[in-house]
């Protein structure tokens, strides 16, 4: 039986509460294992925890009102939702949100983040939590190993992970 939208919307929002009750008691909960449990993708949950829901809601709400005559202004919008306008003005104009677009100069090929990914996921099942900039010493460690020429090997930055 197919899920409908509005399932899925039902059960991102159950994750949202469940999340931020847990954080709030201060235990860990992470989104990947409640997006397992529920069987929902977890950026879905991430977004909503990041408030992109609220971006396009104000859009859509922007654009509603355009097609029915009325005046909306994009200040006042985000004012109402608590959100920067600038956000809204971008999403209006198409420009996406910035976890949602690819790299400008991505230093790790497909293969070699999908075993990044693996690591993360691995230590993340047997309850390990790790830091950024942990990610990043194995990002460089991938780079390291598999480069072969006899430049130093390219590694990645500061702010990359």
């Amino acid at each position: 039986m197919p899920v409908s939208n509005e399932d899925i919307d039902d059960l991102v929002d159950r994750a949202v509460r469940e999340i931020r009750a847990a954080r709030e008691e201060g235990k860990r909960s992470t989104v990947v294992a409640k997006a397992r449990e529920l069987g929902i993708y977890k950026d879905c949950i991430h977004r909503r925890l990041r408030g992109d829901d609220l971006v396009d809601r104000a859009v859509r709400e922007i654009r509603a009102a355009k097609e029915e005559g009325e005046r909306s202004t994009v200040a006042a919008k985000a004012r109402e939702l608590g959100i920067h306008k600038d956000r809204i003005h971008r999403r209006l104009k198409g420009i996406g949100s910035r976890i949602g677009r690819k790299a400008a100069n991505p230093k790790l090929s497909a293969i070699q983040e999908a075993s990044l990914i693996r690591y993360i996921l691995s230590l993340d099942e047997i309850g390990h939590s790790i830091q950024y900039n942990q990610i990043s010493n194995i990002a460089n460690a991938i780079l390291l190993q598999d480069y072969t020429t006899n430049t130093p090997a390219p590694s990645i930055g500061s702010k990359w992970a």
